[in-house]
């Protein structure tokens, strides 16, 4: 049981690659049958299939990386980091008119609540900006490389990236959680495709 939980926090079926997945996930699940608690066994076997599914659409997603960074010019470094910039602004939540309605006690966990939404959305860009920089640092040229068409080339690309790299985030986020125990991973009321491609992936490469 030591073992299987030091493989979950080391999420060791996420960084098997190729038909290595299938066959690590394979095995913790039949390493699962050990555990007593038949609660606690179906959980940790939703967790493996939970990291295959989300190895496979990190992959996919990457892929969506690379070939938008095949569109991005090469830019400056300046060029590169005031192009980041501008793309960030743009994704910033707008402000909104926080309104007058209800009580005040109403209109008080109205506000809180709308902040924290802002707050928690701005996080989220700037998180994801900082993740498509690096993504997106290989398209950094020489330093005095001065091309006037190049940025507003290269804000497509760096946009696309900058949300791809918003969804790894939230993937990698999901997961850690999940791996550390913060996150149970339950049954949906409906299973949803990228769980069964999971478990097909389980069963084909096994």
């Amino acid at each position: 049981m030591v073992l299987l939980l030091a493989m979950r926090r080391q999420k060791t079926v996420m960084r098997a690659r190729g038909t290595d997945r299938g066959h690590t996930a394979k095995v913790l699940i039949e390493a699962a049958q050990v555990i007593e608690d038949s609660e606690e066994r179906a959980e940790y076997i939703r967790y493996v299939e939970l990291s295959v599914a989300v190895a496979e659409a990190r992959d996919r997603i990457k892929q969506e990386i690379s070939d938008a960074l095949r569109r991005m010019p090469k830019l400056s470094l300046r060029q590169f980091l005031v192009m980041a910039e501008k793309v960030a602004y743009e994704a910033m939540p707008a402000q909104r008119d926080l309104g007058n309605e209800g009580g005040v006690a109403q209109q008080a966990a109205e506000h809180g609540r709308q902040i924290h939404e802002r707050n928690g959305r701005a996080n989220d860009v700037w998180f994801a900006v900082a993740r498509a920089i690096n993504e997106a640092s290989s398209s950094i040229g020489p330093r005095d490389l001065v091309r006037a068409d190049a940025t507003a080339k290269a804000v497509p690309a760096f946009r696309t990236i900058m949300m791809l790299s918003s969804r790894l985030n939230s993937l990698d986020y999901a997961l850690d959680n999940a791996s550390f125990g913060e996150f149970s991973v339950v049954t949906p009321q409906r299973p949803v495709q990228s769980e069964r491609r999971a478990r097909n992936s389980v069963t084909e490469q096994g």
